[in-house]
């Protein structure tokens, strides 16, 4: 049951850190998730600390080893195309 309500802060915590650009951090988000299947809970973290000190969500993922260098090139290349 904990683990549950636990999730579902972190989903919490994750939806109300995309509100400025909601659209283009579903697409983010969406894009970790299908890319590299990171977790809620794992794109959750590197969102904490991302507004703990405004670090880049990218360098977070790769710091916290969720993601390796190569996966990391993609999520740039990805960013880059974005614009």
């Amino acid at each position: 049951m904990q683990e549950v309500y636990s999730l579902s802060l972190n989903l919490l915590f994750v939806k109300n850190c995309m509100m400025a650009n909601y659209h283009s951090d579903i697409k983010f988000i969406d894009f970790l998730q299908s890319e590299f299947a990171l977790s809620t809970v794992d794109i959750a973290v590197a969102l904490r600390k991302h507004e703990l000190d405004n670090s880049p969500l990218a360098m977070l993922l790769w710091q916290y080893g969720l993601v390796d260098i190569q996966q990391l090139e993609r999520i740039f290349d990805w960013l880059e195309e974005q614009v």
